[in-house]
């Protein structure tokens, strides 16, 4: 018997697309023509595909008639010409030599037998790695050789194994979500395991399959709570799981409840989550993959900026008509706190504008009203004032004990600087305290500093009056605590 052999790109441009690869030294006997070409044997990657029967379209050319032809001799199949290149057939008595044929089709097929030969198998190397809950998908094969059609599956003589919950599919795609990373430490949290196993590839058509089959791994990598803090303090877990850095947790089952609690830094509180979490209140995560959340915390408002405040200001600078300005007097602020935010109204009298030159003079001003607004951090305050259409100040003060003290106060539209120093106005209650830790105090108060209230109104007045006569508070006394009454 005797196969072809091919030259160029697989065969017979249209009909014999098929014949990829065509062994020699298959068999010696010639082809026959009876109307049909018989050919005794063919090779279509790993398969031996038996009596395949072909029709022509055309006779291109024949060479001399042989009585005896030579053995050991192919067929080819030039893919430029289209042209099958005959080494001897036989046509009724006669046997001719270098016959070359245009193929018009495929009649028929014969049985099919395997290769002693398998396919080799390259695997991806490295894999990306899995995690716990998280959907995973990546190809495990580089490619197989030879070329053919191959189902790709798990070595199943191999001692290794698959992460629970993933699949080997048959184009060489692993995926799913992992359910466990199928190790743990002593404490119960599951950690970082590599899981290994054989990648096969089987011919579809043979059936051979690769031997050895190319081991690979992919490492699973356990659940992850991660938790940004903005602000002063720290998040904890319940299960606490394993640490993975600073406000990191990880380790737990798939799908279980992990509790966050925050817990700010002394003068801080807390004021909200998000990412994996929202609101203000108790957050629960379930841990699948990674899943990041954000805790925000917000320095304490230690003191209260309610009622009425007086006191001196000044300011230098430079005024709208290019004199220097000295500007100050008495101020008067009146504030409407809530919580971290203020409104109020501000009154300056004795504004003047001393002459530095030619064109400048001295003049003062009745008293000018305006607005005031801002907020307080801790014990800074940051403000804006504006007396009147184009006297706008800003800056910061500070609360300090019963006085409000800036050395910022600044003109927006021309600098300068300024200051100013208030008291509380008569008739407001200042409670002082100091909470020493006591949470009880720091539920009813801030943690340290001090409040004020007008006498007929506030939680400072309610606060002194408990302590002054003693009445039990609603809530426990702070752990020192005094009161001051501005006359």
């Amino acid at each position: 018997m005797r196969a072809i052999a091919i030259l160029g790109r697989p065969v017979f441009v249209v009909c014999l697309s098929f014949l990829l690869l065509l062994a020699p030294r298959i068999s010696r006997a010639c082809d026959v023509y009876d109307g049909n070409l018989h050919i005794p044997q063919v090779i279509v990657g790993n398969t031996v595909f038996l009596n395949v029967v072909l029709t022509l379209a055309s006779v291109q050319s024949v060479g001399a008639a042989v009585a005896n032809p030579a053995a050991a001799s192919f067929d080819f199949y030039d893919f430029h010409t289209g042209l099958l290149t005959l080494a001897c057939v036989t046509v009724g008595p006669n046997t001719y030599s270098n016959v070359a044929v245009g193929v018009q089709s495929i009649v028929s097929v014969g049985g099919a037998t395997a290769l002693p030969t398998a396919p080799t198998l390259l695997a991806k190397f490295p894999l990306p790695p899995a995690r716990v809950g998280e959907a995973y998908s990546t190809q495990l094969v580089d490619h197989v050789i030879p070329e053919s059609t191959y189902t790709i599956g798990i070595d199943t003589l191999a001692n290794g194994s698959l992460p629970t919950g993933m699949t080997i599919h048959f184009d060489g795609t692993l995926s799913g979500t992992p359910f466990a990373t199928g190790a743990a430490d002593i404490n119960g949290f599951q950690v970082s395991h590599l899981f290994t196993f054989g990648v096969c590839a089987t011919d579809t058509f043979s059936r051979n399959s690769t031997s050895p089959c190319p081991q690979v791994s992919v490492l699973v990598n356990p659940t992850r709570i991660t938790t940004a803090v903005v602000g002063s303090g720290s998040v904890s877990a319940s299960p606490a799981g394993n640490s993975c850095g600073a406000n990191c947790y990880e380790g737990f089952a798939s799908g279980a409840n992990v509790t966050l609690t925050p817990t700010p830094a002394s003068g801080w509180t807390f004021t909200g989550w998000s990412g994996a979490c929202t609101g203000a209140g108790a957050c629960v995560v379930s841990a699948n993959g990674i899943k990041n959340v954000v805790a925000t915390f917000t320095q304490a408002v230690t003191g209260s900026l309610k009622g009425t405040w007086v006191g001196p200001w000044s300011w230098t600078g430079t005024a709208t008509n290019g004199c220097t300005a000295h500007d100050g007097g008495t101020m008067t602020l009146v504030f409407t706190q809530s919580g971290s935010a203020f409104t109020g109204s501000v009154n300056v009298t004795g504004v003047q504008t001393l002459d530095a030159g030619a064109g400048c003079s001295v003049f003062s001003t009745d008293p000018v009203a305006g607005s005031l607004s801002g907020s307080i951090s801790g014990s800074v305050v940051t403000y804006s004032l504006e007396f009147e259409p184009g006297f706008n100040f800003s800056g910061t003060a500070t609360l300090n004990g019963n006085t409000l003290i800036s050395n910022s106060l600044v003109r927006q539209s021309s600098g300068g600087s300024g200051s100013f120093s208030l008291a509380p106005g008569a008739g407001d209650w200042f409670m002082h305290w100091n909470c020493n830790g006591d949470d009880d105090c720091i539920s009813f108060f801030s943690p340290n500093g001090q409040a004020s209230g007008s006498v007929d109104e506030g939680p400072a007045l309610a606060a002194c009056n408990s302590v002054v006569s003693g009445l039990q508070l609603l809530a426990p006394t702070p752990a020192t605590a005094s009161c001051t009454q501005i006359p």
